[in-house]
């Protein structure tokens, strides 16, 4: 289907029209799914199970509608919404190939699922191709990529090859798993996180220790972030199976120290408090001090509580994993503009994947100011601090 495209009832550019792409059951009952999109034209061709070559047939005309399509706008969005995978992946991955920016509706049947659509990167769609395709198929598809056009023999190819095997795409499925699963054990990570933050301000980081005393905030990981979380590690790294087992964050703690003096005596508190093991069950606690690809500073440790210390009074959270995310004032603020300018619940229209690389450059050219205010400021709260 194919018609003006609109995010949250706005138009994305309300001086210059786009267009999307809306793949879907041929039903009108269907476009009730996409809230927000109003659809003036349908691509409507019959896709026959059994019959190859009409399955090319198809893909073929697909692609035409896709050429005819960009021909007349700078972007294509492509909606995938449901219907039979030997139709859908194929024309998933032709999508990504003419540079589409895809996103995905969910099952509106499924108590899990809202009225949003969620992007999904290419990085993923590519990983799920090469974990199909192999060989001359594989590079068949990157040459396709990379000149943004596909021809009918590689079309013969995608009909060949049964993307729809792969679990990458089988998102209605994995979406009310994964979201399942994140409400069964949200009490546990909200009772880390209850444990963890009395721990951190009342026994190890307390007022005494600093020139400052430090703020503490926390969440546990909404069920947007980990879907999006999850596809950008698919993309990098290959299908993931069980998100719990690999990531670490689904519960996690902020402290903002005001200077990087509190900041590196919180960390070497923290360490050998003795309260926590790392999150592997090592007993030195790793620190991970990154620059983000912002440019500010942050220092994380992943933890566990110490078995030693709690098998007895919290048995249930000994293996319920909590990042601890340290940053100075600045910092923290930094990645907070950052997060409000490209989020996409406060935004019109969802940033292009070049607006995003513009931006991120911008602000990785001015974190550079950050070091050095960090620096006076430290030098400042110790030259006057109010304990002396």
């Amino acid at each position: 289907m194919i018609g003006d495209s609109y995010w949250n009832g706005n138009p994305i550019n309300e001086k210059d029209e786009r267009n999307l792409f809306l793949a879907s059951e041929s039903k009108v009952q269907e476009l009730r799914a996409f809230e927000g999109c109003r659809v003036t034209k349908k691509f409507e061709k019959e896709w026959v199970r059994d019959d190859e070559q009409a399955q090319i047939d198809y893909l073929n005309n697909f692609v035409d509608a896709l050429k005819k399509r960009k021909a007349k706008s700078n972007t294509l969005f492509l909606t995938i919404a449901s219907g039979n995978r030997r139709r859908r992946e194929p024309m998933l991955v032709l999508a990504r190939i003419f540079g589409a920016r895809i996103f995905h509706r969910f099952n509106p049947e499924s108590k899990h699922t809202n009225n949003d659509l969620y992007e999904i990167p290419p990085s993923q769609i590519d990983a799920m191709v090469a974990q199909i395709l192999k060989g001359r198929k594989l590079k068949a598809y990157r040459d396709c990529a990379a000149a943004k056009s596909a021809g009918k023999d590689f079309i013969r190819i995608l009909i060949e090859s049964d993307l729809g095997a792969s679990p990458f795409l089988h998102y209605w499925g994995r979406w009310d798993s994964l979201i399942k699963d994140l409400d069964d054990r949200k009490q546990a990570f909200e009772n880390m996180i209850t444990q963890t933050v009395d721990l951190l301000s009342k026994n190890i980081l307390t007022k005494n220790h600093f020139i400052f005393k430090p703020e503490f905030k926390f969440r546990v990981k909404d069920k947007t972030s980990v879907w999006n979380k999850l596809l950008k590690k698919e993309g990098e790294n290959g299908y993931i199976g069980d998100p719990f087992l690999r990531f670490t964050d689904f519960a996690g703690v902020r402290i903002v120290f005001f200077n990087m003096l509190d900041l590196k005596k919180g960390i070497d508190l923290i360490k050998k408090s003795g309260h926590f093991v790392n999150v592997d069950g090592d007993g030195a606690i790793k620190v991970d001090n990154r620059i983000r690809a912002l440019g500010y500073r942050a220092f994380h440790l992943d933890v566990k509580l110490h078995p030693d210390k709690y098998a007895s009074d919290f048995p249930d959270l000994l293996d319920v994993p909590c990042e601890i995310q340290i940053k100075t004032t600045f910092a923290d603020a930094w990645s907070d503009i950052h997060h409000k300018m490209t989020y996409k619940d406060v935004r019109r229209t969802p940033l292009t994947e070049k607006q995003r690389d513009n931006l991120d450059s911008e602000f990785r050219k001015a974190a550079g100011f950050l070091e050095g205010v960090d620096d006076v400021i430290a030098k400042l709260s110790d030259q006057f601090d109010p304990r002396k």
